[in-house]
C-alpha cells in the first residue's frame, strides 16, 4: 500500500473514512501522529498506517 506521507486534515478524512470534525478532534487528544503548524493540522499518515500494521 503506497500512503502519502503527510496528509492536509480533509485528505485524511477521505483517506480514513471520517469526519474532518473527527480527524480534528483526535489530532488535539494526540490520537494521530499530527503536528500544527499555525492553524493548519498536518497527519502523519504513513506514521499512522504503520502503526495500525503493527497492531496486527
Amino acid at each position: 500500500m503506497v500512503v502519502k506521507k503527510s496528509m492536509t486534515v480533509e485528505e485524511f478524512a477521505e483517506f480514513s473514512g471520517c469526519s474532518v470534525w473527527t480527524v480534528r478532534k483526535k489530532c488535539k487528544r494526540g490520537e494521530l501522529p499530527a503536528f500544527k503548524a499555525g492553524k493548519r493540522w498536518t497527519v502523519l499518515a504513513q506514521e499512522y498506517v504503520e502503526r495500525q500494521l503493527a497492531k496486527e
